[in-house]
């Protein structure tokens, strides 16, 4: 089961020096694209997603200003970067109104007809959106879509917030239809650092359901090297091939 970690967890003063680390730690890594960020920066990274930051908290469906500024400064460079590392493409939706699943079916479209790439859509919270803010919602609208073209990706720790720390039924019902589950544990701590989430609980309601797709790490920055490999470690031992471990097929 392929394993990565988000950019802006991993130690390193630059992105080739976390390239390294993900490297020498026999992970990938979830590139944090901003507007500002050139396709070349990455170079020799092992890349296996493209997270569009600049989602994060923006009214991308209902201010129509945002939308335009959205998909007319930024959408070029994820999609460069998407074309350049052969990587999906990650956004977040947030939205105040309830009643937006149109617009919101219209956004995703014109993303994946101007990125070349399969879109993955993050469930959030509803503090963070009142627009299909729980894993069945957003998984019975993306059934309206090609399956091939967009992927659905849920998080522990937002599964902890909306369902409470028994989600793990939640999760075992939805996991063949996941494209990727992000592991974080509250407050943004590493999985071997959650004291809330039982991950070894969270790898068997995955295996029970047929997860068919790969694991991220989406946490607060790890302050050294050894702390990151220190979490590899515990993620492969829960997650993958080990004497003590849930063993997954392809592992």
């Amino acid at each position: 089961m392929k394993i990565s970690y988000s950019s802006d967890s991993i130690p390193g003063a630059d992105l080739e020096a976390r390239g390294k680390a993900a490297l020498g730690a026999g992970v990938a890594m979830d590139l944090v694209v901003r507007a500002e960020s050139v396709a070349g920066e990455a170079e020799g990274c092992p890349v296996s997603t493209i997270v569009a930051y600049e989602c994060h908290g923006r009214d991308l469906l209902s201010d129509v200003r945002q939308r335009e500024n959205f998909l007319r400064c930024y959408v070029p460079v994820l999609a460069s970067h998407a074309e350049r590392f052969g990587a999906d493409v990650l956004v977040a939706i947030y939205e105040k109104s309830s009643r937006a699943e149109g617009e919101l079916r219209r956004f995703l479209k014109t993303l994946r007809r101007k990125i070349p790439a399969r879109i993955l859509v993050e469930v959030l919270t509803p503090s963070r959106s009142a627009l299909l803010p729980n894993l069945p919602a957003m998984a019975s609208f993306l059934k309206t879509l090609p399956g091939e073209s967009f992927g659905l990706v849920a998080d522990t720790g937002h599964l902890l917030t909306v369902e409470g720390a028994e989600f793990h039924e939640v999760l075992r019902r939805h996991s063949s239809g996941l494209a990727g589950l992000h592991l974080r544990g509250e407050e943004s701590r590493a999985p071997s650092r959650s004291c809330l989430i039982d991950f070894p609980r969270v790898a068997e309601a995955l295996l029970e359901g047929g997860f068919p797709g790969s694991l991220a790490v989406e946490c607060e920055s790890f302050i050294s090297l050894e702390a990151f490999r220190d979490d590899v470690a515990f993620v492969r031992k829960v997650f993958g091939a080990g004497p003590s471990s849930t063993v997954f097929p392809g592992s």
